[in-house]
């Protein structure tokens, strides 16, 4: 990598910077149990990112692509991790 006078375009195509993949998977689980007739209680249970895989961020393009920048290439956060909830809804 080196710069280029202003004007001229190097070997690299433009925006050949594109980051890592992004891979999610979510599921849920709901079950629904009648009370009465026209009453019923759902129970749910839903997760988020499963296979609780890192799936790395890039936060600042402009600092992450400039080839002056200590940081270039480097990927330094992440995407929330899995996340687990439950859920008990009443429905009339």
């Amino acid at each position: 990598f080196f710069n280029v006078p202003p004007g001229q375009t190097g070997n690299l195509e433009r925006n050949f910077i594109s980051g890592p993949t992004f891979f999610n998977w979510d599921a849920s689980i709901i079950k629904n149990i009648n009370i009465t007739e026209n009453v019923r209680f759902q129970i749910r249970g839903e997760a988020f990112n499963v296979l609780n895989r890192s799936n790395f961020a890039i936060t600042n393009q402009f600092t992450q692509a400039n080839i002056n920048s200590g940081t270039f290439g480097r990927l330094l956060s992440t995407f929330q991790p899995r996340i687990v909830q439950f859920v008990g809804r009443i429905e009339f």
